[in-house]
């Protein structure tokens, strides 16, 4: 009994227990992760467990942009499947401690006064050039 109290002391400083923190650059983005709200700039997910990869998607200003992460297998993973009869190995895969996604990029629109609709007029091929019929001929 006394060697797995010596062994668990041992491995605690390797464990990464907790959350990861999911943070996007944007703090009034919304982060879904797995389909989900998880938060509005940052979300939190349980750091240790099996592993699996997680759908995380960042919303901002009508755009979207889709994210994969994955808990992997670390020498923390390895540590504690040793002193835990090889459980450790499925179960205490890591997410890092912080991940930081980009928020999607915004693009320009400016509101046409005449049209009342918003257009992007650097993404616009230039208008042709027009000469009126009254005008003389160019030399």
């Amino acid at each position: 009994m006394r060697r797995v109290a010596l062994a668990a002391l041992a491995v605690a400083p390797l464990v990464g227990c907790g959350s990861a923190v999911i943070r996007s650059t944007d703090p009034a983005a919304r982060i879904y992760i797995d389909g989900e709200l998880a938060g509005i700039g940052e979300a939190e997910v349980r750091r240790m467990g099996p592993p699996r990869d997680f759908e995380v998607r960042v919303e901002e200003h009508g755009t979207v942009t889709h994210h994969e992460i994955s808990r992997e297998f670390t020498a923390a993973t390895l540590g504690i499947g040793l002193f835990t009869a090889y459980t450790g190995l499925y179960w205490a895969w890591m997410l890092p401690d912080e991940v930081r996604l980009p928020s999607p990029p915004v693009a320009a629109t400016v509101v046409n006064p005449w049209t009342g609709t918003a257009e992007n007029p650097w993404g616009a091929p230039p208008a042709p050039a027009t000469v009126p019929p009254s005008a003389p001929p160019p030399f």
